[in-house]
């Protein structure tokens, strides 16, 4: 009786150490926030030069945070970029080679990072936009990809795991963050968290209130927008003409979007969250720019800083985008990095953060950037690179440290054919080669000049891209 009694006892003991160590690690997880927008470009927030854009709260942000000058999206277009971020993969690899549709969505064999984190133990929310495949029930939803809690932006109205629930303001970063707002404070207090907002500012539509249109409604705007670089893409003249009234449609929707994170963040301190919380923000593409056969986008005036390309193009303006990331504790308040990152690793990252191994069955062509986060030594030991199916400009491009690569696939036989078994059997045929550290904007080639490198990336990016279409 006396030796089952003191087993017992032991065995209570063991079993309240035991406890005791799991809720320490549940309590010592942070809480991660991914604030994701849409075509924002690299020159567009006071803390990345634009020298009139209103964006305190975003200044204020990476003044306690750290702020990337070399940060890359997963893609020059959506949804392939919100795929790569959710999965640590090329776009093309998941089959993205355009815009999400019945062919095109994120498929359920796909592991996400909510997937990684829910099965350690977070709560898992998503907000606003999702552009990953319809969500009537057709295709995987959020819930299927591993949120608990999912609402989306889906013709006048927000589609959730419940039923459809109608805008209020057009389903605006206001109401997106509003009903971010409301799953923080109705969230288990006891779990950490993950929470993904996307809102759709500053992509066209472009209908900030007017209190933040009037900030823009002076001389002093008026005459220094006239140095804003856009990526050398040209305007239709007609736009020209109404630069200010036009431009200031987008100029008031990025201080809006500020104001909305602003909120954000205040309702983390409120709650007590700031502490154990990791937030990172950033755009799922570089600037849109005017096109000639949609109206809508006249009012997109985002600037790319003094990089080459816009959306769509695989030059630097394309897709190098702001990344903001700030962590009390783990990340040092005012820095920046030079570090090149892109958001394919971001997956690769917060497996790393939570201590979960990578899935050994996929390719992940990502890498975990949190030895940056901490301060620590960091070496890119593998290119970047990015692919587009679009025929008006490379294809496909490659960054090793300073170097970007710029490739072109054989021309398509004619525009009636299937992209996808184009993409599948494409071959490079033609190239560019810049070194960024001297010359950012892209204007020198020096493919013929720098021989010997040129063909040791080029061999690279070839493999690659048979790597893909393997895959």
């Amino acid at each position: 009786m006396i030796n089952r009694l003191i087993f017992y006892l032991s065995l209570c003991s063991l079993l309240g150490v035991a406890l005791t160590d799991s809720v320490d690690a549940q309590e010592s997880m942070p809480n991660i926030v991914l604030f994701l927008v849409d075509d924002l470009g690299w020159g567009d927030l006071g803390c990345y030069g634009h020298p009139f854009m209103i964006t305190p709260n975003l200044d204020q942000f990476a003044q306690e945070g750290l702020r990337f000058t070399d940060c890359h999206s997963g893609s020059s277009i959506c949804s392939p970029s919100r795929a790569s971020i959710l999965t640590g993969r090329a776009s093309f690899r998941l089959g993205f080679w355009g815009l999400a549709g019945s062919k095109i969505h994120l498929k359920d064999e796909e592991i996400t990072m909510a997937e990684v984190l829910k099965k350690k133990g977070y709560q898992t929310y998503f907000a606003g936009k999702w552009h990953l495949g319809n969500v009537d029930g057709t295709l995987p939803t959020p819930g299927d990809q591993g949120f608990d809690k999912w609402m989306v932006r889906d013709n006048e109205q927000f589609v959730t795991g419940k039923g459809p629930v109608d805008y209020k303001d057009g389903g605006s970063c206001d109401e997106v963050v509003d009903q971010s707002i409301d799953m923080l404070r109705k969230r288990n207090s006891k779990d950490p968290f993950f929470i993904e907002i996307c809102t759709r500012e500053p992509h066209t539509p472009l209908t900030p209130p007017e209190k933040y249109m009037k900030m823009y409604d002076n001389e002093r705007v008026r005459e220094l927008e006239q140095f804003i670089q856009y990526g050398r893409v040209l305007r239709p003249s007609y736009i020209d003409k109404n630069a200010s009234e036009l431009a200031r449609y987008y100029y008031g929707t990025v201080t809006q979007l500020d104001q909305a994170f602003g909120r954000l963040m205040k309702t983390l301190e409120d709650l007590g969250l700031h502490e154990n919380t990791l937030v990172i923000f950033t755009s799922d593409n570089g600037p849109e720019h005017p096109v000639l056969a949609d109206a809508r986008r006249d009012r997109s005036w985002g600037s790319p800083g003094e990089f080459r390309g816009m959306k769509r193009f695989m030059y630097e303006g394309g897709h190098r985008v702001v990344g903001i990331m700030g962590w009390p504790g783990v990340i040092a308040a005012g820095g920046q990095s030079d570090q090149l990152i892109s958001s394919v690793d971001l997956f690769p990252t917060i497996c790393d953060v939570v201590d979960v191994p990578l899935p050994g069955d996929r390719v992940i062509d990502g890498v975990s950037i949190f030895p940056v986060l901490r301060g620590d030594p960091f070496q890119r030991d593998k290119p970047l690179f990015w692919n587009i199916a679009y025929t008006h400009s490379p294809n496909m491009a490659l960054r090793l440290g300073k170097y970007s690569l710029l490739g072109y696939f054989d021309p398509i036989e004619s525009e009636d054919e299937i992209k996808q078994d184009w993409i599948k059997s494409a071959t490079l045929t033609s190239f560019e080669l810049y070194d960024l550290e001297g010359d950012p904007r892209q204007e020198r080639n020096l493919q013929y000049s720098e021989h010997e490198l040129f063909i040791l990336l080029r061999d690279r990016m070839a493999a690659m891209l048979e790597d893909i279409q393997q895959d």
